[in-house]
């Protein structure tokens, strides 16, 4: 789908994932508790205020914020330098691209 949608390429790895995703998910239903519980909302907000549960929310949620910040800075910075590149290095065919300093280079 996000090949479609987001013009991603897909490639192996994607679908060895999803396939892992998809087995782990039968595994759980397939023998996972099926006896159904009533949980009142007094047991849910005790279990929501737990310490560790807490504690995970504390740690987890900041943690993925900042490394997805961080992809994104790190993703931007790649692109920048590679159009930089591009532009220092010339689109020519004869291969010659600009050399700091602003001169051709030569062969």
């Amino acid at each position: 789908l996000s090949a479609w949608l987001l013009r991603e390429e897909l490639c192996r790895r994607h679908i060895l994932s999803t396939l892992l995703i998809i087995a782990g998910n039968i595994l759980i239903v397939a023998f996972g508790d099926h006896h159904t519980l009533k949980i009142t909302l007094p047991r849910l907000i005790d279990m929501a205020t737990a310490p560790h549960f807490v504690t995970y929310v504390a740690i987890v949620y900041p943690t993925a914020l900042v490394l997805g910040i961080l992809e994104h800075v790190v993703r931007r910075r790649i692109a920048a330098r590679s159009v930089l590149r591009t532009i220092a290095l010339g689109s020519s065919s004869s291969g010659r691209g600009l050399v700091p300093g602003g001169a051709r280079a030569s062969r």
